[in-house]
């Protein structure tokens, strides 16, 4: 049996939230293994900072997310043929 967990959070637990996946945003960026992951984990990051009310840091900047409904972006977007 799994126990519960508890899901009463406050402000500040959701910044150390925020600030945790930051860091290991940023440092998968800087040790990623290709161009396209560095940008997916630069922009991951930016929006880790704008959440948390920080407009730049160790040069990563923030970036305000675009929510569900705004945009499709179908370039990141695979459709993979079962190969038999």
């Amino acid at each position: 049996m799994t126990p519960e967990v508890d899901m009463k959070r406050t402000h500040k637990d959701k910044d150390e939230v925020l600030r945790q996946a930051l860091v290991a945003l940023m440092s998968f960026s800087k040790h990623s293994l290709s161009p396209t992951q560095t940008t997916w984990a630069r922009d991951a990051a930016g929006k880790c900072l704008w959440a948390l009310g920080i407009e730049e840091f160790e040069g990563f900047k923030a970036r305000k997310p675009q929510f569900p409904g705004e945009i499709i972006d179908l370039r990141a977007t695979t459709i993979l043929q079962n190969s038999k």
